[in-house]
């Protein structure tokens, strides 16, 4: 049976009769202090799991420091190289997502519910010893420089830059963007610095959403609540006029 529809003629507008209930959030303590908020949905097989830091544009005292030190956690620790990560996430199906904005930074994890023990493993290296390798940071440096290049040629990637600039100032966190010269200056040792300086359990919250388990929410304590990662957190509350 064929459906016309009279797409003159626009639906008929009705009170809305019900609004669906949203889960509800538990909140958990960890020993050291971390905050984990858990989100249960048993619907589907996967977790997804957010490690929030406080920290991004507004904190840093370089150009590009938080966005290269977000964008390349993956690329090493002592014990895991670049390929090591890449390789075990896609065995067990889990894949990361890195990011960075003016005031925070993001890890969000994905896994299916069965091998979520086995995706923090890696996601613990990852936020507690990153190393920041001088080759991946070379390949990284290059790609990036070679993106802002190609954008300066776009008009509204240039619009967006001065008007910024235009309402915030160029020294403000908001207005102030990154040069040419900014992708020469900057090098390994000032991801170092800011990693150790934020990434830490006393600057980050976790989000779990999906097939959350008992056993899943004691191994994010196991490796996540002890004090070894807790660091004494000297963050200035930075203020720009």
């Amino acid at each position: 049976m064929e459906i016309m529809l009279k797409r003159a003629t626009p639906p008929d507008i009705r009170p809305v009769s019900s609004v669906p209930t949203f889960s509800a959030v538990e909140k958990i303590q960890l020993p050291n202090g971390l905050t984990v908020h858990c989100i249960k949905n048993n619907a589907i097989d996967i977790v997804r799991i957010d490690f929030m830091f406080g920290c991004g544009i507004w904190n840093q005292t370089r150009s590009l420091v938080a966005s290269f030190t977000a964008d390349m956690l993956q690329e090493g620790t002592p014990s895991l190289s670049s390929k090591n990560i890449a390789e075990q996430l896609d065995f067990y199906g889990s894949w990361l997502q890195l990011s960075s904005g003016y005031h925070n930074s993001y890890l969000t994890a994905y896994s299916l519910s069965k091998f979520t023990s086995e995706t923090l493993s890696i996601v613990e290296q990852i936020v507690k010893n990153s190393i920041f390798p001088e080759v991946q940071f070379e390949i990284y440096r290059n790609h990036r420089l070679q993106e802002f290049l190609l954008n300066s040629k776009r008009v509204q990637y240039l619009a967006n830059r001065c008007f910024s600039a235009s309402v915030y100032g160029s020294n403000h966190p908001y207005g102030k963007t990154a040069t040419e010269d900014d992708f020469s200056t900057i090098a390994p040792q000032h991801l170092r610095d800011f990693y150790d300086k934020y990434y830490h359990a006393g600057n980050c919250r976790i989000i779990i959403t999906g097939k959350i388990t008992n056993e899943i929410l004691k191994e994010i304590e196991r490796k996540f609540g002890s004090s070894d990662w807790l660091k004494a957190s000297d963050k200035e509350e930075l203020s720009f006029p």
